[in-house]
């Protein structure tokens, strides 16, 4: 062994043709292997192991390369007390060791770490992959929203579920893209989805605004032709004797147009057609009231024309004065003779479309009557001919009622009954008496008095007045 480390010695083997690795020396690899173990103090501890292949005196040329540059650093290899396990040793200061190897140059430690940075940032954005399309999902979905609150969801319910189902695929893909490998995602069919998600979203909107731009027009086109048909009613209403019956009617047909003008101002179409349909159909239950109401007076008819002609041919015959009030005319007129000879403008009971039946029912009543008190200052109002109602029909038509529950049998028949002044109101409000102005009852009380025969009667037709 000591020739060996001679030999290794005048050798003089240059520290420059080697160099040791993490894993062998370069020279001589296949003969031993290099540990380099950092002790305390500074000190670096350096021990070679042997392989299986030795010269002639047991000694490898891997380590008398080693030993050789040893020595040329200055260092005593050091020999084991047995040569298994490691062939030899030596230690190494912190400042010395480093002479054992080839260091880069600092230009080159500087380019090298300039490329090595370079590779890293470039390779960590190649490996983070494509990003998500989570604005474009965002897009899609305020588009949608708008679409519902602008009225999609009932006015194009189609675009608007097809929208939806976009987004909903077009998010299950993103999420799929998103549990692959960064460098294998592809988000192009996810954007594509969502794209035509927020298309069709805004498509729906104005489909939406079209149809409701339609559903105004007509509907209000609508509304306008039933308040048409309602103010004919009114007119109709206006021009006869107030009834009870038909006034709720149309009062509530009424109702419903000012509901559907509501809710047209509100966008809320089908249920503003809805209440015009409904108060359509109290139209039509006003109509068949009125031709019921019609048919009625056509069958009473010929028992008015009897009446009005009975006391213009008792005036006739016993040349008095006589008083006749047409309800429906609004009109009273007072003969000599069996002819007019004036015509007063008057106003009757509150309820002056049907015949009185009972106390306070606000009816004028119709019948033949005499007057059986001038009442001049003995009134509340201004002067007045008190009628004999009820007269003996009147009692008899109250007890029929009465018997066949038309009025409650603890209804009384009512009294009262007057030609009276204070009128000139233009309205029906007495509680059943007829209203003259206060010129026209001065006028009359000159020319009737107690006994004047008195016909009311709903309509007249005929030719005697």
């Amino acid at each position: 062994m000591e020739a060996g480390l001679q030999s290794a010695r005048n050798a003089s083997v240059s520290l420059a043709r080697f160099a040791v690795v993490p894993t062998a020396l370069q020279l001589g690899a296949r003969d031993f292997s290099p540990r380099i173990i950092p002790l305390w103090g500074g000190q670096t501890f350096l021990s070679v192991t042997s392989s299986p292949h030795r010269f002639a005196g047991g000694c490898p040329s891997g380590v008398l390369r080693l030993a050789s540059a040893c020595l040329s650093a200055g260092r005593r290899p050091r020999l084991p007390a047995s040569h298994f396990g490691s062939d030899f040793y030596t230690t190494f200061s912190a400042t010395e060791f480093p002479h054992l190897i080839h260091l880069p140059r600092p230009k080159v430690l500087l380019t090298i770490s300039l490329f090595v940075l370079t590779a890293l940032t470039t390779g960590c954005e190649f490996f983070r992959g494509p990003q998500p399309p989570l604005a474009r999902l965002q897009n899609a979905k305020d588009a949608l929203e708008r679409a519902a609150a602008s009225g999609s969801i009932k006015y194009s319910e189609g675009a608007y579920r097809h929208a939806e189902r976009l987004i909903q695929t077009g998010w299950m893909e993103m999420a799929r893209q998103n549990g692959r490998i960064s460098i294998f995602r592809n988000y192009f069919k996810a954007d594509s989805l969502l794209r035509r998600a927020e298309s069709v979203a805004e498509h729906g909107m104005r489909e939406t605004q079209d149809s409701l731009n339609t559903l105004d027009k007509r509907q209000w086109k609508e509304i306008r032709d039933y308040e048409n048909e309602l103010n004919t009613w009114r007119d109709a209403l206006d021009g006869s004797l107030i009834l009870f019956q038909a006034e709720r009617i149309w009062t509530d047909a009424d109702i419903h147009l000012s509901s559907a003008k509501q809710l047209a101002k509100i966008k809320e179409y089908e249920e503003s057609h809805r209440s015009v349909a409904l108060g359509r159909q109290r139209l039509a239950r006003l109509g068949e009231f009125i031709a019921k109401r019609e048919g009625d007076e056509a069958a009473s008819m010929k028992i008015w024309r009897q009446w009005v002609d009975a006391v213009v041919e008792q005036s006739k015959r016993d040349q008095i004065y006589a008083i006749a009030v047409d309800k429906v005319a609004h009109k009273t007129y007072l003969l000599k003779n069996g002819r007019v000879v004036r015509t007063y403008q008057s106003e009757l009971g509150y309820n002056s479309a049907s015949n009185k039946l009972f106390a306070g029912d606000g009816a004028t009543p119709e019948g033949t009557y005499k007057v059986t008190k001038v009442k001049i200052g003995d009134t509340k109002y201004y002067k007045a001919l008190l009628l004999n109602y009820p007269s003996e029909a009147d009692y008899r038509r109250f007890a029929d009622n009465k018997r066949n529950g038309i009025i409650s049998k603890h209804s009384g028949i009512g009294r009262l009954i007057e030609v009276h002044g204070d009128g000139g109101s233009g309205s029906d409000w007495t509680d059943g008496c007829v209203a003259l102005t206060n010129a026209d009852m001065d006028h009359l009380v000159k020319h009737v008095g107690v006994g004047t025969p008195v016909v009311i009667v709903r309509r007249y037709d005929g030719g005697s007045l």
